[in-house]
């Protein structure tokens, strides 16, 4: 009996995150934020893969590459020194 309490205290505490996490999410009314929304907000977009956004450098320098990885060598001569940078191999097409 003496863990009922406990019990009991954890699911109030849990039904009133769930409540109040529900009642954010209605209030939000979903979509694209906007300077008013108060919880940002975004659609997922599935045109590149996750974690890459379109605002991320798609370029690497060879200081990215650990010594010891045998990519190092060609990503090297790919950017034409270690102080250059390179895209990788593009795609024929």
């Amino acid at each position: 009996m003496e863990i009922l309490v406990p019990i009991l205290i954890l699911a109030a505490v849990l039904a009133a995150a769930y409540g109040g996490w529900r009642f954010i999410r209605a209030s939000s009314g979903g979509g694209d934020a906007d300077s008013t929304s108060a919880i940002p907000q975004q659609e997922p977009r599935f045109e590149r893969p996750l974690g890459d956004t379109p605002e991320a450098h798609d370029e690497i320098s060879p200081h990215d590459i650990p010594l010891d990885n045998p990519g190092r060598v060609k990503a090297e001569e790919m950017a034409g020194g270690e102080d250059g940078t390179t895209r990788g191999p593009l795609p024929d097409g």
